[in-house]
């Protein structure tokens, strides 16, 4: 997860108002979120009703908003909805609150949760050495693998010489021997 944009500022949400904006510079599609930190110790949010978090993309509305009902006066961190952005979109915040929230202390994160492709894992463990004690994980490890029967087989197709056909019923299953058997 990394941050994309990060603001702080102090708001008068008793209306709606822009807390943070972000223009996307990821040339592939891009899952976002925004996390915002409503509200302190010293500046609380009046609380007692419904707070929303809205995210635009080039201005258009996405819906449905994010509402969150908060019970009492307090400091509080909220996540907006997960989106997907593309390269040079233009995402707004915004956020609103109650009447009485008009000097409210708001810090806005905007994350890339974007999943990593299986080459970025590839290229951040690339030379790395990776230790695994013995331990939960590696009894479980060892517990399954013990329970699993490996049967190597061997198939050649075509006529074979009375040589080769013990051969290979000596490195097949039962099964194919039972098959072989009823075709000769």
């Amino acid at each position: 997860m990394n941050i994309l944009d990060e603001t702080s500022g102090t708001f008068d949400i008793s209306s709606e108002v822009e807390v943070a904006s972000y223009i996307c510079d990821k040339t592939i599609p891009t899952s976002v979120l925004a996390r915002l930190y409503i509200g302190s110790i010293g500046d609380p949010i009046v609380g007692s009703g419904p707070y929303y978090i809205r995210a635009y993309i080039d201005d258009a509305l996405l819906i449905p908003d994010t509402s969150i009902s908060i019970a009492s006066s307090g400091a509080y961190v909220a996540h907006s909805r997960q989106f997907i952005m593309k390269e040079g979109e233009a995402l707004t915040i915004k956020l609103l609150g109650n009447v009485g929230d008009t000097v409210i202390p708001v810090s806005t994160l905007i994350l890339d949760v974007t999943p990593p492709t299986i080459e970025e894992i590839v290229e951040a463990i690339d030379g790395v050495e990776i230790i695994v004690e013995p331990g939960p994980i590696t009894d479980a490890i060892n517990q399954a693998m013990s329970k699993v029967v490996l049967r190597p087989q061997k198939v050649k197709l075509g006529v074979c010489s009375s040589d080769q056909e013990v051969s290979i019923l000596n490195k097949t299953s039962p099964g194919v021997k039972k098959i072989i058997k009823k075709l000769n």
